[in-house]
């Protein structure tokens, strides 16, 4: 019986590791994405090839704390949100680092801010990896001009994820440094978004080389 507790609390600690690297990398904004393979590289949790991170995203997809669009099988490119909930969540764990929370435990929460030191010393730092780009900013808002002209060319359901995607682009062109995550997972939402409308695509990749970014082949 312990043990078995103690393999539910070990499952709930690296389900609050990898929301809050999405909060992290996301920096709590429901709007701004991150991708799946910012939050493996950052949170470290790869078992069985990936799929243990797999089933703690749809864990926590469920249960309404992030949004994820397309599928997270077999690829890397997979754009995921923070909702409301799970920000209000994870900064619940903040404000009362001894307390439980609706889906975690206050045990849980405990061990987790006790140990997150720890964590941070690793792969973890890479949420917040900033980067002066040498690049004529705007020269790339030109770009991004083209790009929201593309916008209604794409389905109309994936439209108001790509006007989100936009709205982060044009902040961090203008940045100092900029977020390459937060760069990063706006582009890959957008190609996600309009992935099979030749015009949008072009005009995604055409930012995406300015930023050094290479997308998923079409």
């Amino acid at each position: 019986m312990q043990d078995d507790l103690q393999q539910v609390l070990e499952k709930d600690k690296k389900r609050l590791l990898v929301l809050k690297a999405i909060y992290d990398q996301t920096q709590g904004d429901k709007h701004t994405p991150t991708i799946f393979s910012e939050v493996y590289e950052a949170t470290g949790v790869n078992g069985e090839e990936g799929q243990e991170l797999i089933r703690i995203l749809e864990y926590l997809a469920a249960k309404g704390l992030i949004k994820i669009q397309g599928s997270i099988y077999g690829g890397q490119s997979a754009p995921i949100w923070i909702c409301h909930e799970g920000i209000r969540e994870f900064e619940q764990t903040i404000r009362n680092p001894n307390g439980s929370t609706e889906h975690f435990s206050g045990s849980v929460v405990q061990n987790f801010h006790a140990a997150v030191g720890a964590v941070q010393n690793g792969n973890y730092n890479r949420a917040e990896v900033t980067q002066h780009i040498g690049m004529d900013a705007a020269e790339v808002l030109k770009l991004i001009q083209k790009l929201e002209q593309e916008v209604p060319n794409i389905p109309q359901e994936n439209q108001d994820v790509a006007a989100d995607s936009i709205e982060v682009l044009k902040a961090e062109v203008v940045a100092t440094p900029t977020k390459v995550a937060r760069i990063k997972g706006a582009l890959f939402a957008l190609w996600t978004s309009g992935k099979d409308v030749a015009s949008f695509i072009n005009a995604v990749t055409a930012i995406a080389e300015r930023f050094h970014i290479h997308l998923p082949l079409q």
